[in-house]
């Protein structure tokens, strides 16, 4: 007769690990749901004293997949800094806004606006493939958004 308490220790063991990695899931589900659920009852509150930033987030936002609350949080994961350079690096080279301005509209110091574009700029010159395909979007909206202003203030 075959003693089989080794094989139902195992099979316990083995039945809590995948228990725990199911609850950790579940959990980090929920926090994502309160999150969104959050996001719907308050949405995000956009800085009032320049509307050309504004759009310029909202444009980077639709592009990068990425909140506009997050862009201007201080998360720290690699999609959000992201798109928070590609934001910094348009205000400051197409709208030639100041460090300091920029800093201001999402709750950053001068320093960390002059980091984030020469980040965003070294992304460009090494020419990372996903990072040049936002700018490049992200250009070709903001570009689209000055001239079909252009045309309703002359008609």
């Amino acid at each position: 007769m075959r003693d089989y308490t080794y094989e139902y220790i195992t099979l316990k063991a083995r039945h809590e690990r995948m228990k725990k990695i199911h609850d950790a899931k579940i959990e980090k589900l929920n926090r994502e749901i309160a999150e969104l659920r959050q996001r719907i009852i308050q949405p995000v509150q956009i800085p009032k004293f320049d509307l050309e930033l504004g759009e310029v987030l909202t444009i980077v936002s639709r592009v990068t997949e990425v909140f506009q609350d997050d862009i201007i949080s201080s998360k720290r994961q690699r999609e959000i800094v992201t798109a928070r350079a590609l934001f910094a690096y348009v205000c400051r080279h197409h709208l030639k806004k100041s460090f300091k301005y920029i800093g201001r509209f999402i709750n950053r110091d001068h320093s960390t606006i002059i980091h984030l574009c020469n980040n965003y700029e070294n992304y460009l010159q090494m020419q990372y493939k996903p990072e040049t395909i936002f700018y490049n979007e992200c250009i070709n909206r903001v570009n689209n958004e000055k001239e079909s202003r252009i045309s309703t203030y002359n008609s």
